[in-house]
Protein backbone atom coordinates (compact mmCIF):
# COMPACT_ATOMS: atom_id res chain seq x y z
CA UNK A 1 0.00 0.00 0.00
CA UNK A 2 1.41 3.20 -1.30
CA UNK A 3 -0.74 6.08 -0.18
CA UNK A 4 -0.73 7.91 2.88
CA UNK A 5 -3.54 8.39 5.20
CA UNK A 6 -3.33 12.13 4.35
CA UNK A 7 -3.47 11.58 0.70
CA UNK A 8 -6.44 8.81 1.35
CA UNK A 9 -8.77 11.32 3.35
CA UNK A 10 -8.26 13.96 0.65
CA UNK A 11 -9.20 11.56 -2.56
CA UNK A 12 -12.68 10.10 -2.54
CA UNK A 13 -12.29 7.73 -5.91
CA UNK A 14 -10.27 4.67 -6.83
CA UNK A 15 -10.16 2.96 -9.45
CA UNK A 16 -10.08 -1.13 -9.68
CA UNK A 17 -9.80 -3.60 -12.25
CA UNK A 18 -7.80 -7.18 -13.03
CA UNK A 19 -4.72 -8.26 -14.98
CA UNK A 20 -3.76 -11.66 -16.74
CA UNK A 21 -0.45 -12.58 -18.53
CA UNK A 22 1.73 -12.43 -15.69
CA UNK A 23 1.96 -15.52 -14.10
CA UNK A 24 2.59 -19.21 -15.82
CA UNK A 25 -0.34 -20.52 -13.31
CA UNK A 26 -2.75 -18.43 -14.98
CA UNK A 27 -3.48 -16.47 -12.03
CA UNK A 28 -4.47 -12.74 -12.06
CA UNK A 29 -3.50 -9.81 -10.69
CA UNK A 30 -6.19 -7.52 -9.05
CA UNK A 31 -5.17 -3.34 -8.85
CA UNK A 32 -6.33 -0.49 -7.33
CA UNK A 33 -5.17 2.48 -6.97
CA UNK A 34 -5.94 6.47 -7.15
CA UNK A 35 -4.97 9.53 -9.22
CA UNK A 36 -3.35 12.91 -7.92
CA UNK A 37 -4.96 16.06 -9.36
CA UNK A 38 -2.65 16.02 -12.56
CA UNK A 39 -4.47 12.34 -13.39
CA UNK A 40 -1.15 10.46 -12.82
CA UNK A 41 -2.06 7.11 -11.53
CA UNK A 42 -1.20 6.25 -7.52
CA UNK A 43 -1.37 2.41 -6.31
CA UNK A 44 -2.67 1.66 -3.54
CA UNK A 45 -2.93 -2.23 -3.62
CA UNK A 46 -2.85 -5.19 -5.34
CA UNK A 47 -3.08 -9.07 -5.07
CA UNK A 48 -2.77 -11.81 -6.96
CA UNK A 49 -5.91 -14.24 -6.91
CA UNK A 50 -6.38 -17.44 -8.16
CA UNK A 51 -9.79 -16.26 -9.52
CA UNK A 52 -11.74 -12.83 -10.71
CA UNK A 53 -15.12 -12.96 -9.25
CA UNK A 54 -16.81 -11.57 -6.33
CA UNK A 55 -15.52 -13.13 -3.66
CA UNK A 56 -12.06 -12.09 -4.74
CA UNK A 57 -12.63 -8.72 -4.93
CA UNK A 58 -14.89 -8.69 -1.81
CA UNK A 59 -11.61 -10.44 -0.02
CA UNK A 60 -9.26 -7.91 -1.80
CA UNK A 61 -11.57 -4.44 -0.91
CA UNK A 62 -11.79 -5.78 3.05
CA UNK A 63 -8.37 -6.78 3.19
CA UNK A 64 -7.24 -3.07 1.76
CA UNK A 65 -9.52 -1.36 4.17
CA UNK A 66 -9.26 -3.38 7.25
CA UNK A 67 -5.45 -2.61 6.63
CA UNK A 68 -6.33 1.12 6.53
CA UNK A 69 -8.72 1.06 9.89
CA UNK A 70 -5.07 -1.12 11.77
CA UNK A 71 -2.30 0.69 10.10
CA UNK A 72 -3.40 4.72 10.08
CA UNK A 73 -6.78 3.76 12.31
CA UNK A 74 -8.23 5.40 9.05
CA UNK A 75 -11.83 4.15 8.39
CA UNK A 76 -11.84 4.36 4.41
CA UNK A 77 -14.92 5.15 2.81
CA UNK A 78 -14.70 6.18 -0.85
CA UNK A 79 -17.52 8.62 -2.40
CA UNK A 80 -16.65 7.09 -6.02
CA UNK A 81 -15.56 3.82 -7.83
CA UNK A 82 -14.40 3.45 -11.59
CA UNK A 83 -14.45 0.62 -13.44
CA UNK A 84 -15.43 -1.97 -16.10
CA UNK A 85 -19.16 -3.34 -16.04
CA UNK A 86 -18.04 -6.87 -14.20
CA UNK A 87 -20.65 -8.25 -12.26
CA UNK A 88 -18.00 -9.47 -9.76
CA UNK A 89 -16.72 -6.22 -8.86
CA UNK A 90 -19.84 -4.08 -8.76
CA UNK A 91 -21.42 -6.74 -6.48
CA UNK A 92 -18.35 -6.25 -3.91
CA UNK A 93 -18.45 -2.72 -4.17
CA UNK A 94 -22.10 -2.76 -3.13
CA UNK A 95 -21.10 -4.83 0.16
CA UNK A 96 -17.62 -3.47 1.05
CA UNK A 97 -18.65 0.14 0.35
CA UNK A 98 -22.25 0.37 -0.30
CA UNK A 99 -22.51 4.28 -0.13
CA UNK A 100 -19.73 4.46 -2.87
CA UNK A 101 -21.62 5.55 -6.47
CA UNK A 102 -19.87 3.48 -8.80
CA UNK A 103 -19.42 4.59 -12.64
CA UNK A 104 -18.85 2.19 -15.72
CA UNK A 105 -15.49 3.34 -17.25
CA UNK A 106 -16.71 5.40 -20.68
CA UNK A 107 -14.32 3.59 -22.22
CA UNK A 108 -15.27 -0.11 -21.58
CA UNK A 109 -18.73 0.79 -22.39
CA UNK A 110 -18.06 2.23 -25.83
CA UNK A 111 -16.01 -1.52 -26.51
CA UNK A 112 -18.69 -3.71 -25.15
CA UNK A 113 -21.23 -1.51 -27.89
CA UNK A 114 -18.90 -1.99 -30.72
CA UNK A 115 -17.74 -5.65 -30.00
CA UNK A 116 -21.92 -6.28 -29.81
CA UNK A 117 -21.95 -4.62 -33.37
CA UNK A 118 -19.65 -7.10 -34.85
CA UNK A 119 -20.62 -10.55 -33.12
CA UNK A 120 -24.47 -9.44 -34.28
CA UNK A 121 -25.69 -12.26 -35.72
CA UNK A 122 -28.01 -11.42 -38.48
CA UNK A 123 -25.44 -10.63 -41.45
CA UNK A 124 -28.33 -7.57 -42.86
CA UNK A 125 -28.60 -5.90 -39.48
CA UNK A 126 -24.52 -6.30 -38.83
CA UNK A 127 -24.11 -4.30 -42.06
CA UNK A 128 -26.20 -1.54 -41.33
CA UNK A 129 -25.00 -1.31 -37.38
CA UNK A 130 -21.30 -1.36 -38.71
CA UNK A 131 -22.27 1.01 -41.82
CA UNK A 132 -23.91 3.61 -38.89
CA UNK A 133 -21.03 2.24 -35.81
CA UNK A 134 -20.31 6.61 -36.51
CA UNK A 135 -23.26 7.26 -35.52
CA UNK A 136 -23.47 5.37 -32.74
CA UNK A 137 -20.30 5.85 -31.34
CA UNK A 138 -21.54 9.80 -31.29
CA UNK A 139 -24.51 9.36 -29.82
CA UNK A 140 -22.34 7.98 -26.69
CA UNK A 141 -20.65 10.75 -26.26
CA UNK A 142 -23.20 13.09 -26.41
CA UNK A 143 -24.77 10.83 -24.01
CA UNK A 144 -21.82 10.40 -21.82
CA UNK A 145 -21.60 14.09 -21.55
CA UNK A 146 -25.04 14.89 -19.96
CA UNK A 147 -24.85 16.17 -16.60
CA UNK A 148 -28.53 15.20 -15.08
CA UNK A 149 -30.75 12.71 -15.20
CA UNK A 150 -32.70 14.77 -17.36
CA UNK A 151 -30.70 15.30 -19.82
CA UNK A 152 -29.56 11.90 -20.04
CA UNK A 153 -33.41 10.71 -21.06
CA UNK A 154 -34.48 13.38 -23.40
CA UNK A 155 -30.92 13.09 -25.20
CA UNK A 156 -31.93 9.12 -25.33
CA UNK A 157 -35.42 10.25 -27.05
CA UNK A 158 -34.01 12.19 -29.50
CA UNK A 159 -31.14 9.57 -30.52
CA UNK A 160 -33.55 6.59 -30.41
CA UNK A 161 -36.03 8.17 -32.69
CA UNK A 162 -32.73 9.26 -35.32
CA UNK A 163 -31.77 5.68 -35.18
CA UNK A 164 -34.96 4.11 -35.71
CA UNK A 165 -35.17 6.23 -38.89
CA UNK A 166 -31.60 5.33 -39.68
CA UNK A 167 -32.91 1.51 -39.66
CA UNK A 168 -31.15 0.15 -36.66
CA UNK A 169 -32.24 -3.17 -35.46
CA UNK A 170 -35.05 -2.78 -33.01
CA UNK A 171 -33.15 -5.49 -31.22
CA UNK A 172 -29.93 -3.92 -31.20
CA UNK A 173 -31.99 -0.30 -29.58
CA UNK A 174 -33.73 -2.16 -27.10
CA UNK A 175 -30.39 -3.93 -25.74
CA UNK A 176 -28.48 -0.46 -25.77
CA UNK A 177 -31.71 0.68 -24.11
CA UNK A 178 -31.23 -2.42 -21.45
CA UNK A 179 -27.57 -2.58 -21.10
CA UNK A 180 -26.57 1.36 -20.93
CA UNK A 181 -29.57 3.58 -20.46
CA UNK A 182 -32.30 1.51 -17.63
CA UNK A 183 -29.40 0.42 -16.19
CA UNK A 184 -27.49 3.50 -15.70
CA UNK A 185 -28.54 3.92 -12.26
CA UNK A 186 -26.82 0.81 -11.48
CA UNK A 187 -23.52 1.20 -13.74
CA UNK A 188 -23.65 5.09 -14.57
CA UNK A 189 -21.28 5.86 -17.15
CA UNK A 190 -22.64 9.65 -17.92
CA UNK A 191 -20.71 12.30 -16.35
CA UNK A 192 -23.30 13.85 -13.94
CA UNK A 193 -21.64 17.17 -13.13
CA UNK A 194 -18.62 14.50 -11.66
CA UNK A 195 -15.55 16.91 -12.99
CA UNK A 196 -12.27 17.02 -11.98
CA UNK A 197 -11.67 13.33 -12.46
CA UNK A 198 -11.11 10.68 -15.03
CA UNK A 199 -14.69 7.76 -15.45
CA UNK A 200 -11.87 5.83 -17.74
CA UNK A 201 -9.78 3.23 -16.51
CA UNK A 202 -7.06 4.87 -19.14
CA UNK A 203 -4.46 5.41 -15.77
CA UNK A 204 -4.65 1.84 -14.39
CA UNK A 205 -4.69 0.09 -17.83
CA UNK A 206 -0.97 2.24 -18.37
CA UNK A 207 -0.09 0.97 -15.22
CA UNK A 208 -0.79 -2.59 -16.12
CA UNK A 209 1.48 -2.08 -19.18
CA UNK A 210 4.23 -0.65 -17.21
CA UNK A 211 4.13 -3.80 -14.90
CA UNK A 212 4.86 -6.08 -17.93
CA UNK A 213 7.02 -4.17 -20.11
CA UNK A 214 9.41 -3.07 -17.11
CA UNK A 215 9.20 -5.97 -15.01
CA UNK A 216 8.28 -8.93 -16.59
CA UNK A 217 9.37 -7.62 -20.27
CA UNK A 218 6.08 -9.56 -21.67
CA UNK A 219 6.76 -12.75 -20.12
CA UNK A 220 5.20 -14.93 -17.88
CA UNK A 221 6.52 -15.90 -15.03
CA UNK A 222 6.60 -18.01 -12.07
CA UNK A 223 4.73 -17.40 -8.49
CA UNK A 224 8.05 -17.34 -6.81
CA UNK A 225 10.31 -15.42 -9.72
CA UNK A 226 6.45 -12.91 -9.76
CA UNK A 227 6.84 -11.82 -5.98
CA UNK A 228 10.51 -11.14 -6.34
CA UNK A 229 9.50 -8.60 -9.57
CA UNK A 230 6.85 -7.27 -7.14
CA UNK A 231 8.98 -6.53 -4.38
CA UNK A 232 11.20 -4.72 -6.27
CA UNK A 233 8.03 -3.13 -8.49
CA UNK A 234 6.68 -1.80 -5.69
CA UNK A 235 9.90 -0.36 -3.96
CA UNK A 236 10.82 1.12 -7.25
CA UNK A 237 7.60 2.37 -7.78
CA UNK A 238 7.49 3.84 -4.86
CA UNK A 239 10.56 5.94 -5.06
CA UNK A 240 9.78 6.98 -8.38
CA UNK A 241 6.73 8.26 -7.34
CA UNK A 242 7.19 9.82 -3.94
CA UNK A 243 6.77 13.64 -5.42
CA UNK A 244 4.32 15.39 -3.09
CA UNK A 245 0.73 14.29 -3.82
CA UNK A 246 -1.17 17.34 -5.64
CA UNK A 247 -3.98 18.04 -4.44
CA UNK A 248 -5.10 20.73 -6.20
CA UNK A 249 -6.34 21.02 -9.97
CA UNK A 250 -3.95 22.65 -11.99
CA UNK A 251 -6.74 23.91 -14.74
CA UNK A 252 -5.37 26.22 -17.13
CA UNK A 253 -6.72 29.77 -17.81
CA UNK A 254 -8.55 28.90 -20.66
CA UNK A 255 -10.90 26.44 -18.63
CA UNK A 256 -11.42 28.61 -16.25
CA UNK A 257 -12.80 31.48 -18.71
CA UNK A 258 -14.87 28.71 -20.08
CA UNK A 259 -16.52 27.95 -17.23
CA UNK A 260 -17.28 31.48 -16.34
CA UNK A 261 -18.56 31.66 -19.31
CA UNK A 262 -20.72 28.57 -18.69
CA UNK A 263 -21.90 30.29 -15.45
CA UNK A 264 -22.92 33.70 -17.29
CA UNK A 265 -25.02 31.61 -20.06
CA UNK A 266 -26.58 29.38 -17.01
CA UNK A 267 -29.99 31.28 -17.17
CA UNK A 268 -30.25 30.78 -20.65
CA UNK A 269 -30.66 27.10 -20.64
CA UNK A 270 -29.12 24.34 -17.91
CA UNK A 271 -25.52 23.57 -18.12
CA UNK A 272 -25.50 21.39 -20.85
CA UNK A 273 -27.64 22.28 -23.63
CA UNK A 274 -29.70 19.21 -25.16
CA UNK A 275 -30.39 21.31 -27.81
CA UNK A 276 -26.97 21.97 -28.30
CA UNK A 277 -25.94 18.54 -28.50
CA UNK A 278 -27.99 17.58 -30.92
CA UNK A 279 -27.15 20.01 -33.49
CA UNK A 280 -24.02 19.21 -32.92
CA UNK A 281 -24.96 15.70 -33.62
CA UNK A 282 -26.51 16.79 -36.36
CA UNK A 283 -23.87 18.53 -38.01
CA UNK A 284 -21.81 15.08 -37.65
CA UNK A 285 -24.35 13.09 -39.10
CA UNK A 286 -24.43 15.38 -42.37
CA UNK A 287 -20.61 15.26 -42.57
CA UNK A 288 -20.38 11.79 -41.96
CA UNK A 289 -23.31 11.27 -44.93
CA UNK A 290 -21.16 13.29 -46.99
CA UNK A 291 -18.23 11.39 -46.61
CA UNK A 292 -20.15 8.40 -47.45
CA UNK A 293 -22.01 9.89 -50.93
CA UNK A 294 -18.13 11.07 -52.03
CA UNK A 295 -17.18 7.23 -51.04
CA UNK A 296 -19.60 6.09 -53.19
Amino acid sequence: MLLSKKDLMEKAIFYTDATYKLLLNGFSVLTLGTENSNHNFRLIALAISAHENTSSFNRFFSRVKVSLQSYFSFNWKPNFVVSDAADSILLAIEKVFPTAQHFRCFFHAVKAAREKTIRWKDKNEKETLKGNWGYINYAMKLLHRTCSEEEFRSLWDLVSQDWKQKKLSDSFIKYFQKNFINNCQKQRWNRMLKFGFNLTNNSIERFHCDIKDTFTERKKLKLTEFLLKLSKMVRDYSIDHSDEFCLEHNIPLNIWRHALHLLKEKSKGPFYDIREGMSLFIKKKRSLDLFESRKR
